[in-house]
């Protein structure tokens, strides 16, 4: 019901002549706010409604730009000491296992660098921006911290 007047005419029309409420040839705010009051739906239980469905849009956002960045470093492919090839999602879950919380960067040259890093080791995990394993560690922390 919240759409153009092109869309959904004849809904639009039945509300119209059944409620009385006019949603054709009204400004998309006017529109609006007809809908939320043909639910029940005050001024103030409009803004809140509004407010948890951005929450809920930035939930969805995150948790797709989190599984995009998974299914970038799941084809990353790294080696440990011991020989054996390990890909991205499994590296960088093993470093914040194993208490990697940090992620830092540094420049060498043009090349702006990425590790994840255990705070009390001073020790660090590579990671990449072009295999995804920093956007992995990334949502992976941001989760946590939440």
């Amino acid at each position: 019901m919240d759409t153009p007047d092109d869309h959904n005419r004849s809904s639009k029309q039945a509300v119209e002549e059944f409620q009385g409420v006019k949603l054709r040839g009204v400004k998309a705010k006017a529109r609006r706010r007809a809908v939320f009051s043909l639910c029940g739906f005050d001024e103030t239980a409009e803004s809140e409604w509004e407010k948890a469905d951005e929450q809920r849009r930035m939930e969805k956002r995150r948790a797709d730009d989190a599984q995009r960045a998974r299914d970038a470093a799941q084809s990353a492919r790294y080696k440990r000491t011991d020989g054996t090839v390990i890909d991205g999602v499994t590296h960088v879950d093993d470093a914040i296992a194993s208490g990697f919380s940090e992620i830092r960067n540094w420049r060498t040259g043009a090349i702006l660098r990425y590790a994840l890093v255990n705070p009390a080791l001073n020790e660090g995990r590579r990671l990449q921006a072009k295999d995804g394993t920093l956007a992995y560690a990334r949502a992976v922390l941001e989760r946590r911290a939440a």
